[in-house]
């Protein structure tokens, strides 16, 4: 099931894409669970990192669009938001968000049915799946995509997360193969890194959530090319 938010303030154009994703759902046999909201503040005091797609208005009255999208992101770094707009000049700026693709009012389903096919491929590729992680306390049931980097350290890993670090035992390729996506790189032999928390980098180093990593003579390269592909895989 794919969870959508349709967040606009012009019931016509709302009930125009809930009515076509319904149509999308029965065409191509997947099963949506739809939320319209018709404000933006409507939206915000429901949200909670519960949606997988968001239909989201740029120009909306008392918090637009965009401001929105800020606010979403505080929250959920991987939500897929798709910008509905008369005016394509704000496409540009849905990037400052990591917005995956824009509607120019009015769509048609055809154009719809295209963008459509897109999302559910992103939203499926990387969908929150949980890992579990054996500590000396127990066990820990983590998502994998608030990983941000794990960090080889002799016969033990640390495994970064967004909230916590864990100390667990065992080599790389293990849970390298559980994690199982396509968001994770080695910067060097130490660092395996989820491309997603990438804040900057230079001839040495990568950012990732605020840690510097150093790059190797070896994984630099690879690793500059798998971000700039994970990178154009969200656009």
């Amino acid at each position: 099931m794919i969870k959508i938010a349709v967040v606009d303030d012009e019931l016509e154009m709302s009930t125009c894409l809930e009515s076509f994703i319904k149509k999308y759902e029965s065409e191509h046999s997947i099963f949506c669970h739809v939320s319209v909201f018709n404000s933006s503040l409507a939206f915000l005091d429901d949200f909670d990192s519960n949606y997988d797609v968001i239909f989201l208005d740029v120009d909306m009255p008392h918090l637009d669009g965009l401001s929105l999208a800020k606010l979403i992101r505080e929250k959920d770094s991987f939500v897929t938001i798709v910008f509905v707009s008369n005016l394509k000049k704000f496409v540009i700026k849905g990037y400052e968000v990591n917005a995956m693709d824009y509607i120019i009012k009015p769509v048609d389903y055809k154009t719809f049915e295209m963008k459509m096919d897109r999302i559910v491929a992103v939203s499926e590729k990387y969908k929150k799946k949980k890992i579990k992680l054996k500590t000396k306390d127990g066990f820990v049931v983590v998502d994998i995509m608030d990983i941000t980097y794990i960090e080889v350290n002799g016969s033990y890993l640390t495994v970064h997360t967004i909230k916590d670090s864990f100390k667990v035992k065992g080599p790389l390729y293990v849970i390298t193969e559980e994690l199982g996506n396509t968001h994770f790189a080695l910067c060097n032999n130490c660092y395996l890194v989820n491309m997603n928390y990438v804040e900057k980098f230079d001839k040495t180093q990568v950012v990732v959530n605020g840690d510097n990593l150093l790059f190797s003579r070896h994984k630099k390269k690879e690793f500059l090319e798998k971000l700039d592909a994970y990178l154009g895989n969200l656009r």
